[in-house]
């Protein structure tokens, strides 16, 4: 089979992954969840390769599979902060558990929820890094009374999260357009590399053009 970006199934996914997971993908989110049909879960391996991502499948029926994308680097900050650590302990996880015995956990809560064997888990708020004042919120509101909406219901910040919000959408559309045009995600290792290299001529105006690409004008929101 076809190794390339361009093979149907690897397309497919990386298609879907443009629409879910574009911040992640691009660096300016820890996580993002990615459904896939059960048939392109096996060609995952060509995202990962051309994101450096780590993937936890959370769960998976005879159709659909459910996967955790993240980068460890920012995610397990997240997760070592002390409010947001004495948040999630509260849900069954301890203080000295480490990434994969967490992600463990998280996915037996998501299965269970998915099952309908038990409730939403709600520190699946702090794993995609949604602000603890918020996931709070949420909780306390019942979903309801909410400031506004985006990729997530907000209580707090409300302009802090309105212009998150615009650069998730932005790093989407520039995904989608990465691979409308056949380009895959290859411009991720490029832009990877420049960020966490000592920048030269060339990288500082890859970086500019990509920052631009990705943070647009917030001046029309």
């Amino acid at each position: 089979m076809e190794t390339t970006w361009q093979n149907k199934l690897v397309r497919d996914v990386y298609q879907a992954a443009a629409q879910q997971c574009a911040p992640v993908i691009f660096g300016i989110k820890p996580s993002n969840l990615l459904t896939v049909d059960r048939q392109h879960a096996r060609v995952l391996k060509s995202l990962i390769d051309a994101t450096g991502l780590k993937a936890r499948c959370l769960d998976h029926t005879t159709d659909r599979q459910v996967w955790f994308l993240f980068r460890e680097e920012d995610l397990l900050p997240l997760l070592q902060d002390p409010a947001n650590r004495d948040f999630i302990c509260s849900y069954g996880y301890s203080k000295d558990m480490d990434m994969d015995h967490m992600l463990a956990l998280l996915a037996s809560h998501f299965r269970a929820y998915r099952t309908q064997a038990a409730v939403f888990p709600h520190e699946m708020g702090i794993f995609l890094g949604y602000p603890l004042g918020d996931v709070r919120g949420f909780i306390e509101n019942n979903g309801r009374n909410y400031l506004c909406s985006g990729y997530w219901k907000v209580y707090e910040n409300e302009k802090e999260a309105r212009l998150t919000f615009r650069r998730y959408a932005n790093v989407r559309k520039y995904a989608m357009d990465l691979i409308r045009s056949g380009a895959g995600f290859d411009p991720v290792r490029q832009y990877r590399r420049a960020i966490l290299k000592k920048a030269d001529p060339e990288r500082k105006l890859f970086l500019r053009q990509t920052a631009a690409a990705l943070n647009g004008s917030f001046s029309n929101t």
